[in-house]
């Protein structure tokens, strides 16, 4: 045993060593705390506009830190000296010596070629722009806010290579082109990408080659489009305000002739058909001395402009946990006529449009995230139920009389019981209501405690779609002139009472997905690998009746990806998907698509290469299939389709139960059509100024559905009711181009130039259709060998040295026989292809590059910043298609004639003997022989548009600071102000086809505040 002075010994000897210890520890800790330095700075852009989430790394350490929303970071080190090295996504890399005396400032420059960037991709995923594989075009928010167009859809316009009037890369087939919209991850079938806010979108992407596409299946197989929302960051709550005043006219408008010039020309036309004349010579006199009938219904009737405005309000916010974006949204858009009706309803047709926008983000813990993004757009439209009003404004003759008499009576005339006025003031009028909704909740699991890089994803998507019209009808009375030129009444029509009815539909759709990912760093191997799961079920009642009927499909889709060293990069993707349009069999498919991609830039023997910053070459080719099949009347095309039908007349007063019609026949061997899709891209960066994107692509769409002519008519069916079969082949082929040139001069000018480029040209391989050449068809074939779209039609004969019949010993002469309507003098002279002396559907030729979609794309902008000052150029335009005119505005033979100034220049044997000049045949009162598809009504559909200037300016910071906001910048907008087209037909627009639609030209006023 140790006696008591043993343990007081050992006592104090382990006292002493505590306190030594303490000591020593204390000594440590001082020294550490000693050595211990925070330093701080904030990160900011060329343009000194702060970063958020820049990743602050010492040099050699393990320590980081990132910056807040002001831009601002903190760490803490032991390092007297060294460096920091600051990262942020689409900018380079900047090395900083450590100072700790100082507030440093760091400035970094952007990376043009944006390699590291994070791109939205198929399926809600993620994609380094350097490893991707696929074809890809993107615009984003900054370009979007920077001008202020009249919606989304016209923002894409000329930015996206590849993309026009909701085709991406042309047409791979005869049946149309279902091009599948996303909206924040989830598939929006019935959504309208012009009901979408601008001022809420934060990119909009296309995907183009089966490499970015595969993993939607048959849903995206001609193509998506990737809509973008912003979302909420964490840090002080911010918010933005925009508010714009627009000007809008139309960009042309045809000049009608006044009464004397219409009523020489009806008469023209009368005396050509051996129709007494319409106008008497007092009547003429009085039209040419002014005192006669000369309505100008545009001027009356037409706004000369409407005005528009926008308003928008986004609140963006949050911290750690939590992180929201909420923007509400209100537009008007004014109406078009001149309306004075005031007493019980009001007919004048306006829009206002309401739009809310709310994105949640929650950290609920360490390893779950949730998220909430809602979509919601309210259309009220009100129009009057008086019909189409344009086409009557343009066809309605000056002569008639109108629109009130003295004492308050509509006038009009027997050919015309449906006035003008009348139809817009006194006709009823249909409010319609249209809500359309989208709504996506959905859950982030990190299993990386199971496994690094390991997570999961399952996403729940809602979109309705609902319209409601309430329908009030309404009648006046109408009169006219009797012969004795009292006013009486026209027919039975009487005044009635306002009354109300109602209509409406809806249409349903749910996405279901799920998703397992991946992504794992194998020091230089890297590893991308996702399962997914897609079901979704469609429900409406707006569309033909077997679309009353669920629509549902289900899909498992696969994505792997290898890259070593950030140099090669292999991805394999596939799909197994259902759907239940088609047959027990041949429901189901499999996908498979694979791609690569080599970046040259990131090899050895390229690193003395100081001016290529990014080289890199893509290459895809994927088997995908196709099932849209909106447009037949029915979506079982395996099946007979067998309809009940109302009777009419004596047979519905007899029978009381449906009659049965028949459509088309069934094929229980129908299948999808497939589609083999080739890309091969390369994609450049130089003096991290220069950006150069270039594809060819090449699609060979087999079993394209067609109807077969090869079935001899003997069997019994009409060539109409025969059933579809996988017959068909097309192939389409194109090259996009996307250009980019940015740079900041030390002078503070700020410069962006963009330009795209796309080429395609499409042609049908096989149609299945008859070879006419032994039945005497100088172009055997009406499908096979020409494009989607071409139109046949008659080849003037120009040897005679005009073109038309100038006598009638002429058409003796010509010996020349044609079906139909024979030819009067002044009727165009056919080419006799066959030489049978008949001109028929024999003789019909390809018209001159006649077709659904143009051949070229291209746009280009210029952005421009200085100081406080903006300034934003964009050209936009087509070529390379032509297209045949017809109707309104072309025709002179609509209701009692349509004249504009090239129907002065008809053809009149007065006029061929002085020989004065002909540019249109001899005019008629109901048809002729000339008035057909032909090369004369042919006219190139090019043109170039300056689509958009914008000029802003953001007041001086140091006002801005002591006004306590962020940002307060005016603008002014002029879009469509100029459009330069060779088309031979006055009076449109080359994106038109007849005279009473238009494109508007805009002007904007418009304010954004940020604070």
């Amino acid at each position: 045993m140790v006696g008591n002075g043993s343990k007081k010994m050992v006592m104090k000897k382990i006292r002493k060593i505590i306190i030594v210890v303490a000591a020593c520890f204390l000594i440590c800790t001082n020294e550490v705390v000693a050595q211990t330095i925070q330093y701080t700075g904030v990160v900011r852009n060329n343009e000194g506009t702060p970063l958020y989430g820049a990743t602050i790394k010492i040099q050699n350490s393990h320590e980081y830190a990132t910056t807040d929303s002001e831009g601002r970071f903190y760490i803490n080190t032991d390092k007297v000296t060294g460096n920091i090295i600051c990262s942020y996504i689409g900018y380079k890399n900047k090395i900083v010596p450590l100072k700790a005396d100082s507030d440093m400032t760091v400035r970094l420059i952007p990376d043009i070629s944006c390699s590291d960037e994070l791109m939205n991709v198929s399926l809600d995923r993620k994609e380094s722009r350097i490893s991707y594989t696929g074809a890809i075009s993107t615009v984003k928010s900054e370009e979007i806010k920077t001008w202020q167009s009249s919606g989304l859809v016209e923002t894409l316009k000329g930015k996206l290579a590849g993309y026009d009037n909701g085709h991406i890369r042309g047409l791979n087939s005869m049946n149309g082109e279902a091009i599948l919209i996303v909206l924040d991850g989830v598939p929006a079938p019935s959504l309208d990408l012009s009901s979408i806010d601008p001022d809420i979108v934060e990119s909009v992407s296309i995907l183009k080659d089966a490499a970015a596409k595969a993993l939607y299946g048959p849903l995206g197989a001609q193509g998506v489009i990737l809509v973008t929302t912003k979302k909420g960051v964490s840090g002080k709550t911010k918010v933005n305000v925009n508010a714009n005043f627009a000007l809008q006219s139309p960009t042309v408008m045809a000049d009608m002739l006044n009464s004397y010039d219409y009523a020489v020309l009806r008469n023209n036309a009368l005396t050509n058909d051996g129709l007494p004349a319409a106008f008497s010579d007092d009547e003429l006199q009085a039209f040419a001395n002014g005192i006669g009938t000369d309505n100008d219904w545009r001027k009356m009737f037409l706004k000369k402009v409407r005005n528009s405005q926008r308003y928008n309000i986004g609140i963006n916010g949050g911290n750690e946990k939590v992180r929201y974006y909420v923007n509400a949204g209100y537009a008007n858009l004014d109406g078009t006529y001149n309306v004075d009706w005031t007493e019980k309803y009001n007919p004048e047709d306006y829009t206002k449009h309401f739009t809310l926008a709310s994105n949640i983000d929650v950290d609920l813990f360490s390893f779950m995230s949730a998220f909430l993004n809602t979509n919601m757009r309210l259309y009220r439209i009100n129009n009057t139920a008086g019909g189409d009003i344009l086409y009557k404004i343009y066809s309605t003759p000056n002569t008639v009389e109108g629109p009130l008499s003295e004492d308050g009576k509509i006038i009009t005339t027997e050919n015309f019981p449906n006035p003008i006025y009348g139809s817009i003031n006194y006709s009823g009028v249909n409010l319609k209501t249209s809500t359309d909704v989208n709504t996506k909740f959905g859950v982030n699991l990190d299993l990386g405690s199971l496994t690094k890089g390991l997570s999961m994803k399952g996403i729940l998507g809602y979109e309705t779609y609902y319209i409601g019209t309430r329908i009030g009808s309404y009648n006046y009375t109408r009169y006219v002139r009797d012969e004795t030129g009292d006013l009486v009444q026209l027919g039975t029509n009487e005044e009635t009472a306002l009354s109300w009815s109602k209509a409406s539909s809806m249409i349903y759709f749910m996405n279901f997905q799920g998703i397992m990912e991946y992504n794992r760093n194998f020091g230089a191997n890297s590893v991308e690998a996702s399962l997914n799961y897609l079901a979704e079920d469609r429900l409406g009642n707006s569309y033909s009746s077997s679309w009353l009927l669920p629509f549902k499909r289900i899909q498992l889709g696969g994505h792997a990806k290898y890259g070593y060293d950030n140099r090669y990069f292999l991805q394999f993707d596939f799909t197994h998907a259902g759907s239940e349009q088609m047959i027990k069999g041949n429901q189901f498919h499999f996908s498979p698509t694979i791609s690569g991609a080599w970046v040259v830039s990131n090899e050895d023997f390229m690193k003395d290469m100081d001016f290529i910053d990014l080289l890199k070459f893509r290459g895809s080719f994927g088997a995908l299939e196709y099932d849209n099949l909106w447009n037949f009347s029915s979506r079982y095309l395996y099946a007979n389709d067998v309809r009940e039908a109302e009777g009419s007349g004596l047979i519905n007063s007899i029978f009381t139960c449906a009659l049965v019609t028949e459509g088309n026949l069934g094929n229980s061997e129908i299948e999808w059509e497939k589609s083999y899709q080739q890309n091969y891209g390369v994609d450049l960066t130089l003096l991290n100024a220069v950006n150069l994107s270039v594809d060819y692509w090449r699609t060979n769409q087999r079993g394209v559905l067609c109807q077969s002519e090869l079935t001899p008519e003997l069997s019994g069916f009409s060539s109409s009711a025969l059933p579809y079969e996988n017959v068909g082949k097309i192939l389409n082929q194109g090259i996009d181009i996307e250009t980019s040139y940015n740079k900041n001069l030390n002078s503070g000018l700020g410069i962006t130039v963009s330009g795209d480029f796309s080429w395609n040209k499409n042609k049908i391989i096989d149609a299945d259709d008859l070879n006419y050449s032994d039945l005497g068809y100088y172009y055997p074939y009406r499908k096979t060998g020409y494009s989607i779209g071409q139109v046949f039609g008659y080849l003037i004969d120009y040897s005679n040295g005009n073109g038309y019949f100038n006598s009638g010993e002429e058409i003796t002469e010509s010996g020349l026989t044609y079906q139909g309507t024979a030819p009067r003098v002044g009727d165009f002279i056919y080419k006799d292809l066959n030489n049978d002396g008949l001109i028929d559907e024999r003789d019909k030729a390809p018209l001159d590059g006649v077709k659904t979609m143009p051949n070229i794309m291209a746009g280009a902008s210029v952005k421009l910043t200085y100081k406080n000052f903006d300034l934003y150029v964009q050209l936009q335009g087509e070529a390379g298609r032509n297209a045949v005119y017809s109707g309104l505005g072309v025709y002179e033979n609509i209701e009692q004639g349509v004249y504009l100034e090239m129907h002065k220049h008809a053809w009149t044997s007065e006029r061929y003997t002085a020989g004065e000049e002909i540019d249109y045949p001899a005019l008629t009162s109901t048809t002729s022989s000339s008035l057909t598809a032909n090369s004369f009504f042919v006219s190139k559909a090019d043109y170039l548009r300056l689509k958009n200037v914008t000029f802003g300016y953001s007041l001086p910071k140091k006002i801005v600071d002591k006004m306590k906001i962020d940002q307060f910048r005016f603008y002014v907008t002029g879009q469509n102000l100029l459009t330069m087209t060779d088309l031979k037909f006055k009076g449109f627009d080359p994106e038109c086809s007849n005279i009473n639609s238009f494109v508007y030209r805009m002007f904007n006023l418009g304010l954004n505040i940020n604070f």
